[in-house]
């Protein structure tokens, strides 16, 4: 009895491993097929690289770069064609030296109040004219009446005299009242303005209804010498352009040189006339640029050229047949016209072909091959 036990028991277990061992085969073989499905439809549903589409002007591998250490552009004339960039080439001609100055524009209500006190003295002047001229009548009469036949008595001939007299006086008081006022005006605003405020001319009257501005520019004592005719400057704007980019200066026109010195410089000054238009406002101080001796051979670089990044100016110049590199370039010296006067570059005075429309594109593909490049090297 216990052994028939015993056999019951065994064949049990067998009987139990072999169902496992079975099901154990079977999940091996589910779990392979699985795999291998999971791995064909990856292999499906991984899409084919994009073509990268061919861009106008591209940037050179890192490797290449200009002289002052910027990637080399490729730029054909298919791609200059088709991103409407255009060159210019530079030719070296006598440019001016500009000097750096400063200048303060002037509140008018000074000018507009004297203009006022001259107009009650050229008044007073003109009543006492009237006055004079009438007492000077009526003595010379009284002077004939006498003398014919004693028409007038001799203490009236001597009333009129007195008349005429004290007329006379007033007048000169009067002149000398407006007087007073014109070499005041000529030692406020100059030998040209000074008069014609108090003449109450048109000129004085557009800048005292504030058509026009006046600044007075000190022009720095070292180097007052190198000026060559101040008859313009150029100043600039009042409201800073984006990026620091240089906006169109405004144009000064020289009135006369002021007869007294800039109090904090010790410097002489210049005053000038100013556009209302240019957004001055009284009190105001702007950078101003004097023109200088000429320099003899420069070149002027137009303000659509020249490109602003990290505080400085750059171009995109030539350096081979259909390749660009961006160069920095000095931009302490302001043309008159705009843009900007730098040292010729090349040897021997050569022309410098530059970017000049559609700089900005080639400054936006050439930072965009640089992020392309970046994103490559960082795969494994």
């Amino acid at each position: 009895m216990s052994g028939g036990r015993v056999r019951g028991r065994r064949r049990r277990w067998i009987a139990g491993l072999i169902v496992f061992a079975g099901l154990a085969i079977a999940g091996g073989v589910v779990a392979l097929y699985l795999a291998n499905h999971d791995a064909d439809d990856d292999a499906q549903a991984a899409p084919k690289p994009a073509p990268v589409a061919a861009t106008p002007v591209a940037a050179t591998p890192a490797a290449a770069l200009g002289p002052d250490g910027t990637p080399v552009i490729t730029l054909d004339d298919a791609a200059r064609t088709q991103s409407d960039i255009a060159l210019l080439t530079l030719k070296p001609a006598p440019q001016p030296v500009m000097i750096a100055a400063f200048g303060t524009v002037l509140d008018p209500a000074p000018l507009a109040e004297l203009m006022q006190k001259a107009a009650q003295a050229r008044a007073a002047r003109d009543e006492a004219g009237a006055r004079a001229g009438a007492a000077a009548a009526e003595y010379r009469r009284d002077q004939t009446l006498f003398r014919d036949q004693h028409n007038v008595s001799a203490q009236a001939l001597e009333a009129a005299a007195a008349n005429d007299r004290a007329a006379a006086a007033v007048l000169a008081g009067r002149e000398a009242d407006l007087g007073a006022l014109g070499d005041l005006a000529a030692n406020q605003w100059g030998a040209v303005l000074g008069p014609d405020i108090v003449a109450g001319g048109a000129f004085a009257r557009r800048l005292a209804r504030g058509e026009e501005w006046l600044v007075s520019v000190g022009v720095p004592p070292d180097r007052a010498a190198e000026l060559a005719a101040p008859a313009r400057a150029w100043a600039a704007p009042a409201s800073p352009s984006p990026a620091g980019a240089a906006a169109p200066r405004l144009e000064l026109r020289l009135i006369s040189a002021l007869p007294r010195v800039d109090p904090r410089a010790q410097a002489p000054l210049l005053l000038y006339a100013a556009p209302s238009a240019g957004g001055l406002l009284a009190g105001m101080n702007i950078a101003v640029s004097l023109p200088g001796a000429p320099r003899p051979a420069a070149l002027r670089v137009p303000a659509e050229a020249v490109l602003w990044w990290q505080g400085r100016g750059w171009v995109y110049r030539r350096i081979a047949p259909g390749r660009f590199a961006r160069a920095a370039i000095a931009t302490d010296q302001p043309a008159p016209e705009g843009g900007f006067i730098i040292a010729d570059p090349e040897p021997a005075s050569a022309p410098m072909t530059i970017v000049g429309r559609g700089a900005a594109s080639v400054f936006s593909e050439e930072f965009r091959g640089q992020i392309q490049l970046g994103e490559g090297d960082s795969d494994p």
